[in-house]
């Protein structure tokens, strides 16, 4: 238990700051400390890395935060059947090292990169691999999770046909905590394809224009498992495709996909790709998300452009074009 004033602020949510600092390092520690909580009528707030601390509502009090940093165990990686169970604590970064080991990835890509996959769940988080392969909750088989009075329950399992009744994982998923804890998931795993490749238009300086190229691009009904806009600064717009799968189908789509973006394309493979899909990020920026319908895609990113020109605001926006998500990231130093 910690109750150092420097260590607390380091839990600080909305500007309050726990009593107390609680990591339990098992499930079963999470259910004793959420029933003792509960008998004491204690405000309880499970905590990760932070990630997602800024999502939902306020809250009214905060008693106690519970770290979940010590449940950060790989349980089992079931590679013949594609799934992996860990804890709620283990960092997507690891989690995903440790599958490259066995040729297979989790496609899970959330913005922020240093979550953790407890997080990751509770917050539903996404990125751009969410056209290709859905979001958390399709990709959940089972979980262990602690009810806010302690109890423990499970539900799935570690096969893709085994749930009856209601899907209470879908329900825990994107939840924010506010059901309980989510101590272990057991997720589905892919096999890395036969190759990847990034094309990307660039050299757009009308969102519109962009938002159009993405549309059509979308309207191939292709396999593409991701396609993104991207801009780092304003008259700056690029419009990313990921493409996997066998070689001569990703071959045959690259042609497709050259053909009506009518001008220059690059297409890049291997590692050199990862970073096309990231923003250069620099220190900290308020982070907006907005969820559109495709068809507004164009409008809103104009809309954006016309205020941040106006205002002289410095802002990177990333969308999931396929998807309707749109990420915008200001520099707090700026006038909002």
């Amino acid at each position: 238990m910690v109750t150092d004033l420097i260590e607390r602020k380091n839990y600080r949510v909305d500007g309050l700051d726990p009593e107390k600092i609680l990591s339990p390092q098992s499930l079963e520690e999470v259910s004793q400390i959420l029933g003792a909580a509960k008998e004491e009528g204690l405000a309880v707030i499970p905590w990760g890395r932070g990630s997602f601390m800024a999502l939902g509502n306020p809250p009214r009090r905060y008693d106690l935060a519970l770290s979940l940093a010590q449940l950060d165990q790989i349980v089992e990686h079931d590679a013949a059947n594609l799934t992996v169970t860990v804890q709620a604590g283990v960092r997507l970064d690891d989690l995903q090292a440790r599958l490259a080991g066995a040729n297979q990835f989790l496609p899970l890509d959330p913005p922020q990169r240093e979550a953790t996959i407890g997080g990751i769940l509770a917050s539903n988080a996404s990125g751009s691999w969410r056209l290709g392969f859905g979001t958390a909750r399709d990709l959940t088989l089972g979980m262990r999770m602690a009810l806010a009075d302690g109890t423990l329950i499970v539900y799935g399992g570690k096969v893709m046909k085994n749930v009856a009744g209601f899907d209470l994982a879908k329900l825990f998923i994107g939840s924010l905590g506010t059901l309980g804890v989510i101590g272990e998931a057991t997720l589905r795993t892919f096999a890395e394809p036969e190759v990847r490749q990034t094309l990307v238009v660039s050299g757009l300086s009308h969102p519109e224009g962009a938002a159009g190229l993405a549309q059509r691009f979308l309207d191939l009904r292709l396999e593409q498992t991701a396609l993104d806009i991207l801009s780092p600064a304003e008259g700056r717009y690029a419009v990313l495709v990921r493409l996997e799968g066998a070689t001569e189908a990703v071959a045959r789509q690259v042609r497709d996909l050259r053909a009506v973006a009518g001008g220059p394309v690059e297409v890049v493979g291997g590692v050199a790709q990862v970073d096309l899909w990231r923003l250069p990020l620099a220190g900290e920026s308020v982070h907006a998300r907005l969820s559109l319908p495709l068809v507004a895609m164009g409008p809103v990113l104009s809309a954006v452009r016309d205020l941040t020109t106006a205002y002289g605001i410095s802002r990177m926006l990333q969308a999931h074009a396929g998807s309707g998500i749109l990420h915008l990231y200001i520099d707090p130093g700026d006038r909002i």
